[in-house]
């Protein structure tokens, strides 16, 4: 009888771990069915790669409307500014002009 005992008392606690195993295994089974299982899984990441690549587009979109506006800068040559630079040591511009070729300039300098 006592050797009865220790087979069942072994045997108890070597299905423990078992059954834990087995009944984590069924409740993530059971979670799967519920959130709609792996198809709905691969339905949720095709709708998230389709609305990424949807915002990718649209900030192409956007960064190509920037070169442009970019492009449309006007640029002053080295022959412009050296007219300015003597045109000003001449003292033949009025200051507006003066400040209108400042802001070209600075313009210039920032790209």
């Amino acid at each position: 009888m006592g050797a009865l005992v220790a087979l069942v008392a072994v045997g108890m606690i070597f299905s423990i771990p078992l059954v834990a195993i087995y009944t984590s295994y069924q409740l993530r089974m059971k979670k799967m069915e519920l959130d709609g299982g792996v198809s709905g899984g691969l339905n949720e990441l095709k709708r998230e790669l389709g609305n990424l690549m949807n915002e990718n587009e649209a900030q192409r979109e956007r960064i190509k409307a920037l070169e442009e506006i970019v492009a449309k800068v006007p640029s002053v040559s080295h022959d412009d500014k050296e007219k300015l630079r003597i045109n000003i040591e001449q003292n033949e511009m009025s200051l507006d002009e003066i400040e209108k070729w400042k802001k070209i300039d600075n313009k210039n300098k920032l790209f």
